[in-house]
């Protein structure tokens, strides 16, 4: 189930100052209206193509016609401007203004949470965030709820990383994020911690609805979060090659394995 999208940037007609736009960077002006900005033709094309409703408004250098849903405003911008507001500092391509959707900072979960919801506890980079978000979406988990010490996921360096995916998953980032898990335990989630030394198998299990639990890329899963998961999964690791794996490697890994148990 989709989650509800936000307002429109700005009425038919009415363009807002660049300004708008560059507020758009920081977490003050993304949660106060309602949006955030993708750039590139992969990601504004992804959401366009699977999230069209969310696409609100598509900037683009002149003569750099990009092809958008009727409902999308479009504006053309000279190469300064756009270079002004954009999240890079060679923009490459146009940038879209793309709604949160509804609920995305709220505890209250999805009506739909399905069977398999990736959570993300303390992880600081952005961009680990948006590749986790990024596979957790192509290996089709439903959800992902935060801690909001998280980065925030539809932060730039977040989305980008995502290449557009932080919109194909219901997304929670809560300080509430434990007494979400423990509501969706008592719906019969099963609640897996990713730790060294982890001996939880998940192809020998029955199906069942997982929670997926990822750590602090430094001090890995908080004591309150280990005393809420069920059991651990650790990957085997050659320590006399590799101490340990970047939280994102580790993810992908752990997520298939989880994946691996359902089919």
């Amino acid at each position: 189930m989709r989650e509800a999208s936000g307002p429109v940037p700005h009425e038919t007609g009415e363009l807002k100052p660049l300004s708008w736009y560059r507020d758009l960077h920081e977490s003050k002006g993304r949660r106060s209206s309602g949006f955030f900005l993708i750039e590139g033709e992969r990601a504004v094309g992804f959401i366009r193509d699977n999230r069209p409703e969310l696409l609100r408004e598509v900037l683009e250098s002149e003569n750099c016609p990009f092809p958008t849903p009727r409902t999308t405003t479009h504006r053309s911008l000279t190469r300064s401007q756009l270079k002004s507001i954009a999240l890079t500092k060679q923009p490459s391509g146009p940038l879209g203004v793309i709604a949160i959707p509804g609920e995305s900072y709220s505890s209250t979960l999805s009506t739909a949470p399905g069977h398999l919801i990736v959570v993300l506890e303390d992880i600081q980079d952005p961009g680990n965030v948006g590749s986790l978000l990024r596979t957790a979406a192509a290996l089709g988990f439903s959800g992902a709820i935060l801690s909001d010490k998280c980065a925030d996921p539809f932060s730039p360096k977040a989305a980008q990383a995502s290449a557009g995916s932080v919109v194909s998953l219901w997304i929670r980032r809560s300080p509430d994020y434990l007494e979400m898990i423990r509501d969706l335990k008592g719906r019969g989630f099963k609640c897996v911690g990713t730790a060294v030394g982890g001996t939880c198998i998940f192809p020998a299990q029955a199906q069942e609805s997982v929670l997926l639990v990822l750590g602090n890329e430094g001090n890995g899963l908080t004591d309150r979060m280990r005393a809420v998961c069920d059991d651990f999964y650790g990957i085997p690791l050659d320590s006399h090659k590799a101490e340990s794996l970047n939280v994102a490697a580790a993810g992908a890994i752990s997520m298939f394995a989880a994946l691996q148990r359902n089919t």
